[in-house]
């Protein structure tokens, strides 16, 4: 576990300010020379308990858990930070120790909601922009992380502003990657092709996994299949096969989902399925190969939290497959639909962030949908 050292400078403003005493002085020197048996010796002998008392077993935990690399006594941080916000709720120095309690047990959810706080009382500081600028970092808010790594190069010392500006050189790297490959795939272009011996042509090297097929020769087989299939009925048509599989079937839910495959070339549902049932690595490669094309794809349409930017796909099964595989998403939360047309997808990420992103299901989808319902949206 690696903490990003740097000295903490406490703003007079807003909440009440304990003054650091000549102990907690004293206890924090012990604390950067990480000695554990003079701090233990310190609050045992703390007397009444005070908010620097609660701030420095903060301060003993983080130094335990990086010695003994046992995460419960970061849990333990985080309760003693709690705690001493119990007892003197408008203390300064315990709201920043909770802010990085929370941070240092990767609480990042509760912890971006202490430093907003922190913030919005005027009390930010250089490991308030540290932590801001990871916590949306890991959201995939880009923007946001800019700000605060703009703030660390403005208020830091020269440690800060080099790792500031490091980290701006990475997300420069990182966006330009982006939109190097960028796609932005052109529905009516897409219909009209689909209509042709060239689809054909195209989506026979892709099930042959023809390795000189182009981004945007891809794109179009993927995007282009659902003018000829409805893919969201797949995964419905799939109930069967599943129970095969789950009654120890797997030679028939094999043969089933290729000849269901014959049908549905681009279905992630169905190369899934295929890939999870292999038998054999080389069967397997060729499903993986596939999955992957098609989720590259669907991942340079679009940017996170961006209505702008919405990830294109071909029908709601693959906004899962998307959400799981390109996302990381670690709990669903919820889906509505809005303008463009667009669904909307609130979920926990890989860190238990909470994170929207929304998807723009292509023409055939709301075509489809238009016509079961007389015209009408």
């Amino acid at each position: 576990m690696k903490r990003f050292a740097i000295l903490l400078v406490f703003l007079l403003a807003g909440l009440t300010v304990t003054a650091q005493s000549p102990r907690y002085q004293q206890f924090k020197e012990y604390r950067n020379e990480a000695d554990t048996l003079r701090m233990k010796q310190m609050l045992d002998g703390w007397g009444e308990k005070d908010p620097e008392f609660y701030a420095a077993w903060v301060n003993y935990c983080s130094v335990m858990a990086e010695e003994t690399q046992d995460p419960t006594w970061l849990e333990m941080g985080v309760s003693w930070a709690q705690n001493g916000r119990e007892a003197w709720p408008d203390d300064e120095l315990l709201l920043h120790k909770l802010s990085d309690a929370l941070f240092d047990n990767e609480q990042f959810q509760d912890a971006l909601a202490v430093l907003e706080d922190i913030e919005r009382r005027g009390l930010g500081e250089i490991i308030t922009w540290y932590h801001l600028s990871v916590i949306y970092g890991a959201k995939g808010d880009f923007g946001q992380s800019r700000r605060y790594l703009e703030k660390m190069i403005q208020d830091g010392e020269e440690d800060d502003q080099d790792y500031a500006r490091d980290m701006l050189e990475e997300y420069d790297r990182i966006e330009h990657r982006a939109d190097s490959l960028a796609l932005h795939p052109d529905h009516a272009a897409i219909k009209a092709i689909s209509q042709t011996a060239a689809f054909q042509d195209l989506i026979d090297r892709f099930a042959a996994c023809d390795t000189t097929l182009t981004r945007d020769e891809i794109a179009t087989i993927y995007y282009g299949s659902s003018y000829l299939k409805n893919y969201n009925l797949v995964p419905s048509q799939g109930e069967a096969i599943r129970t095969l599989a789950e009654e120890g079937k797997i030679e028939e839910a094999r043969a089933a989902l290729k000849a269901k495959l014959q049908d549905y070339p681009v279905s992630l549902f169905v190369l899934f399925s295929l890939y999870n049932l292999s038998e054999y690595e080389a069967e397997a490669e060729v499903y993986l190969w596939k999955i992957r094309r098609l989720l590259s794809t669907i991942d340079n349409t679009g940017r996170a939290n961006s209505t702008e930017r919405p990830f294109q796909v071909i029908c709601v099964n693959d906004e899962y497959h998307a959400l799981n595989y390109i996302l990381g998403m670690q709990e669903f939360k919820s889906q509505a639909v809005v303008e463009g047309p667009m669904d909307k997808m609130d979920f926990l990420n890989e860190y238990s962030l909470e994170m929207t992103v929304y998807f723009y299901l292509t023409p055939p989808y709301w075509e489809r949908l238009n016509s079961l319902f007389g015209g009408n949206d």
